[in-house]
């Protein structure tokens, strides 16, 4: 694509779960599992029939991990929820490191950037205590902070305002192709993260904005 004819992109709106962090490792299902005393298929079947209302901050982590024990027929002590809780934002923390870098040539190149996510409140307290470079981003649109969650229409409006950018030179970049339909649906352009090579690869092809490196 010749260089006038590229999309122009002035913000570049990244998700966090898949995208700047690691997929979880099955192993933490597997510690969840034994920690709840019930089986990995439950753990996981139970872990996303109320995952969003977590990430919109209507439950909390421990009414979150009740409603799990009420769907599974197992009750769990304050002990076991909160050796729950602790696994499973351990299960998110893994950072994508290239990612990272991508982020810092975007604002050396004078590109707003933000964090959009679903997100619960027990990751992001530990994300804020944990991850200096959090405060590098333009800013931050959280679900459980504005009770909205993605694909819905108000998370994007939200970043966007937070952003002060024209939806349609705003790029989001998201795991899921629903986020990404929502995205669009709000007037931005989207890419579905599967690989930092796929990722490159789509940007080169029609965007103006630096290009990811492929290790750091």
């Amino acid at each position: 694509m010749a260089e006038n004819s590229r999309i122009l992109i002035d913000a570049v709106i990244f998700d966090y779960g898949e995208v700047l962090s690691e997929r979880a490792d099955p192993v933490h299902i597997a510690n969840m599992a034994r920690i709840a005393g019930i089986g990995e298929q439950a753990v996981t079947q139970f872990y996303w029939k109320f995952r969003d209302e977590y990430d919109r901050g209507t439950f909390d982590g421990q009414s979150y991990w009740a409603a799990i024990a009420e769907a599974a027929g197992a009750p769990f002590s304050g002990d076991q929820i909160s050796a729950l809780i602790q696994e499973d934002v351990k299960s998110w923390s893994r950072i994508r490191k290239p990612m990272l870098a991508w982020l810092d040539k975007l604002q050396r190149a004078g590109i707003k950037t933000a964090v959009l996510s679903n997100m619960m409140t027990d990751l992001l307290a530990h994300m804020r205590q944990e991850f200096d470079w959090l405060n590098a981003f333009t800013c931050q649109t959280y679900s459980c902070e504005i009770g909205a969650v993605k694909p819905e229409e108000k998370i994007y409006r939200h970043v966007l305002n937070n952003l002060a950018v024209p939806a349609g030179r705003a790029l989001f970049v998201d795991d899921r192709e629903i986020n990404i339909q929502g995205a669009r649906a709000a007037g931005m352009h989207g890419i579905v993260f599967k690989s930092l090579e796929s990722l490159r690869d789509e940007l080169a092809r029609g965007y103006n904005v630096p290009l990811p490196d492929l290790v750091t």
